[in-house]
């Protein structure tokens, strides 16, 4: 039976200038998001009826697992020259919230059912403090051992590289709510609604590939080199910025892992933010341009890992985004932000530097600024003979040095249940990348119970 192709570790990256501390599945402010339908239950009730038949009247195997999560957060509320007044944008700083998630499987014949409900209650945060969301639900039918159909909601996920995933097309990075588990991030948000397939092609290829409602296809190949210890895959897509993708990984030794992911994509996914210098120009005043439509942009990352016999492990990436501001556009944007913040503490020009510097930041939503940077992860799985697994995580800008430093602890208290802390600092100076963010510093703590 077909399984998720695979899911990706990830590290506590930069979040958003306005919405630091991402607060789970839950839309940012400002954000511009693709509506879709709710295609998911049709498009899986409509495999199901077609196939039915074929499970004939034996006994449906099933499974069911899950997870019970109690979660306290806080992030201090800090100024910085881009948001000098984040108590007015309705961050919340404190947040506690419970998270229970349940998965289930179902089987008969060469039928399968596959689900998975999170629902979500953080009392004070936002206008519907409780939600519940189906992460995935599909249908799937074997059309022989080897090729499979399915439909409904899905996780799909091309790539490995742990920092930021280039091929991962379908979901913005700002989505994933880093205050969780590299296990449990990408898996905790709403799927996509699609029909789609799979099909194993002898011992060494499989073609798979899907199409959602709201207009993205996809189609991937992905070669097995045994005699290399190597794998590669190679996608193409179709959505509102096509492209084209690579990802590719081989083992050296017993303990070596080099890999790396890239993507090519159609236009700009960012707003170029120049100075008004028009006659009748407001001081500080900006002017926007529509991303680069016909240009093409690569986002890709090279990474090396190594594993110890006692099972710690080390990662190193280098990730680029050619998306990112170059040294001069930076410039220009550090500039206004200098202005407006000298003009809005000196009294000047009444309410117009603080809506300057508000818009600004709406702009500047994104996961990451600059083009450069380097990812450092070490995990271990058993701290001082216990079951005590640590994990420090570095996203360290390469233009400006300054950057994000994790650090998540968690210990089991049992085979069902763990306890764990988080915590996070943003270094860097002045103008720097990660000194324009609040939340400099933050952290949570959680207990899970399994079931």
């Amino acid at each position: 039976m077909m399984r998720h192709l695979r899911t990706p570790a990830a590290v506590p990256a930069p979040a958003s200038l306005r919405h630091p501390v991402p607060a789970g599945p839950a839309q940012a402010p400002g954000m511009i998001r693709r509506l879709r339908a709710p295609a998911a239950p049709a498009l899986a009730a409509l495999l199901l009826l077609a196939v039915l038949p074929a499970a004939g009247a034996d006994p449906w195997d099933w499974s069911l697992d899950g997870l019970l999560d109690a979660r306290a957060r806080a992030r201090q509320d800090n100024a910085t020259k881009l948001v000098p007044a984040p108590e007015r944008i309705g961050l919340d700083t404190r947040v506690f919230s419970i998270t229970t998630v349940a998965g289930f499987e179902a089987w008969q014949g060469p039928v399968a059912v596959v689900g998975q409900l999170r629902a979500r209650n953080a009392p004070g945060e936002g206008e519907r403090p409780a939600r519940l969301h189906v992460d995935e639900l599909y249908a799937e039918y074997a059309l022989t051992p080897e090729h499979f159909l399915y439909a409904g909601r899905r996780h799909i996920v091309h790539g490995r590289s742990l920092g930021v995933n280039p091929l991962d097309v379908a979901v913005d990075p700002l989505d994933l709510d880093r205050s969780k588990d590299m296990n449990r991030r990408r898996n905790e948000i709403e799927g996509q609604d699609m029909l789609g397939f799979e099909s194993l092609l002898g011992e060494r290829f499989t073609l798979a590939g899907y199409w959602t409602p709201d207009e993205r296809a996809l189609l991937a190949g992905t070669f097995t080199l045994p005699e290399w210890r190597s794998d590669l895959t190679v996608l193409a897509f179709d959505d509102e910025r096509p492209g084209a993708g690579l990802s590719f990984s081989r083992t050296l030794g017993e303990a070596v892992l080099l890999y790396g992911d890239a993507a090519v994509r159609r236009g700009r996914d960012r707003q170029a933010i120049r100075v008004d210098r028009g006659p009748d120009a407001d001081p500080g005043a900006f002017l926007t341009m529509a991303g680069e439509r016909s240009r093409l942009f690569t986002r890709s990352s090279l990474g090396a890992g190594y594993t110890l016999e006692s099972g710690a492990s080390f990662n190193l990436e280098h990730y680029f985004d050619a998306n990112g501001y170059t040294s001069g556009e930076w410039n220009e944007i550090t500039g206004l932000i200098a202005e407006n913040d000298t003009n809005r503490r000196a009294g000047r020009f009444g309410g117009l530097p603080a809506g300057n510097l508000l818009r600004l930041g709406g702009q500047l939503d994104q996961f990451t600024l600059r083009r450069h940077y380097g990812v450092l992860r070490a995990h271990h799985p058993g701290l001082f003979g216990l079951d005590l697994a640590a994990e420090l995580t570095v996203f360290h800008g390469l233009a400006d040095r300054s950057g994000s430093l994790g650090l998540r602890l968690e210990r089991g208290l049992g085979p069902n249940l763990v306890v764990g802390l988080e915590g996070r600092y943003l270094y860097g100076e002045d103008l720097d990348e990660f000194a324009l963010r609040t939340g400099r510093v933050s952290g949570s703590v959680h207990v899970t119970v399994h079931f």
